[in-house]
């Protein structure tokens, strides 16, 4: 197993931290918009110093054209995260489609890289979908929400897939993962800034677009370090990893995040712990040895 493995694994974990953490931010009062914004901000003020003092850090130029299409895959894969809910998708099917990320990956993984896509790999994707089909269990649910709901859970399942491809295309051509997390950022925060007064028009409801910074100090100080532990760190070695392994590959360890994601909940909000959420587990697991061993 390579290190970049083991540095996709760590990505995967620290990735299910995000959706836990902006459930604790929204359950303290602050909006989606503010959470989404928010997180931007501190991640591009705080890379900001190391990109303009560290000469090796700086976005090359040739790194430039690719910024628009980071920034527009991170505004859909937020508004993707919050939005589908509070169209009315159950928790448990907007997740699930987030989660159909691989299904596309291994599609534009083909088409756009031409990267080898074996039996095995194929047979990955299909274990790790099976074992998050059955740690959600989206079985129970009766009522699908609104399509525009649907929909734009779908799109962030395809943004996600893009996301993990154009980080293989900047990581062959060993862009540093500080350019590429700032470029992320700040472009990212420019699409978000600029969306907020069109949606506002057709969205009234305080909890989504509430935008007020005026919150306490100690709310800053965890928010960065929400930022900084999870979405930063574990970018940055995203992008170090697919450095070196393909894109279908990083797209299955990626999803050991809905693994972590509801053992945190289990810890830390009571949720229970059922054979269905062992069995997903166990087979996401074995999908993730497939393509590690």
């Amino acid at each position: 197993m390579q290190k970049e493995h083991w540095m996709m694994v760590v990505a995967g974990l620290l990735a299910g931290f995000i959706i836990f953490g902006a459930k604790i931010f929204g359950n303290a009062g602050l909006s989606v918009y503010e959470i989404m914004i928010g997180t931007s901000l501190i991640a591009t003020i705080g890379l900001a110093p190391l990109v303009i003092f560290k000469k090796s850090w700086r976005m090359p130029v040739g790194f430039l054209k690719y910024i628009p299409f980071f920034g527009f895959i991170g505004f859909i894969i937020s508004f993707s995260q919050y939005g589908a809910v509070n169209l009315g998708v159950p928790v448990s099917i907007s997740v699930l489609l987030l989660y159909t990320m691989p299904l596309w990956v291994i599609i534009f993984d083909k088409v756009f890289l031409k990267e080898i896509i074996t039996k095995e790999k194929i047979f990955a994707v299909i274990t790790v979908l099976i074992g998050v089909l059955l740690l959600i269990n989206p079985f129970t649910e009766t009522d699908f929400g609104s399509i525009p709901g649907v929909i734009l859970a779908l799109l962030g399942g395809v943004a996600l897939a893009f996301w993990v491809i154009l980080g293989r295309v900047v990581g062959r051509k060993l862009y540093h993962p500080v350019a590429i997390r700032f470029g992320y950022s700040i472009s990212t925060l420019f699409f978000l800034v600029v969306s907020y007064p069109i949606v506002k028009n057709y969205v009234n409801m305080p909890e989504f677009m509430s935008l007020s910074f005026s919150f306490p100090i100690i709310i800053w100080v965890y928010l960065t370090l929400y930022v900084f532990i999870t979405n930063v760190a574990g970018n940055l070695l995203f992008y170090k990893a697919v450095q070196k392994i393909s894109a279908t590959d990083a797209g299955v360890i990626l999803l050991i995040e809905p693994l972590s994601g509801t053992l945190l909940a289990a810890v830390f909000l009571s949720q229970p712990v059922t054979w269905l959420i062992g069995l997903g587990g166990i087979l996401i697991l074995t999908g993730n040895y497939l393509v590690v061993k």
